[in-house]
């Protein structure tokens, strides 16, 4: 399974390559590197009641609490969320924060990138799909 770590927070743009997933192996894929990959898929507004059940949520922390609160929702950083090849949801590669912030003020909808896997480099379907 993949492993995310991060050391920025959530809508920092600086800081883009020490946001990675790595697999087991030591191999890594950064959000600059997706970011990178993905820019051509177009943003869209996503309806935020279909993130309900793929939201991270972090009432039990303070810390995750205020960052949520701090977070601006913009189109100018969409949330990443992952689907399937049928455009299935699978998880938030980048972004619950936001996505917590739209759910908690009862949005309609977020900008957001849907990315498939075959929007993604061999190496990143590695390992962020294993």
């Amino acid at each position: 399974m993949h492993e995310f770590y991060t050391m920025r927070t959530s809508d920092e743009v600086d800081g883009l390559e020490d946001t990675a997933w790595e697999d087991e192996d030591g191999n890594k894929v950064t959000l600059q590197d997706i970011l990178d990959m993905t820019k051509n898929i177009p943003q869209k507004n996503y309806p935020t009641k279909k993130l309900t059940k793929v939201a991270l949520n972090w009432d039990d922390s303070p810390e995750e609490v205020e960052r949520i609160e701090q977070v601006e929702i913009s189109k100018q950083y969409p949330i990443l969320i992952m689907v399937d090849e049928d455009g299935k949801i699978q998880w938030i590669l980048d972004g619950n924060h936001r996505a917590q912030k739209a759910l908690r003020a009862k949005l309609e909808t977020i900008p957001a990138k849907l990315i498939k896997p075959s929007n993604l480099n061999a190496k990143a379907k590695k390992i962020l799909l294993n």
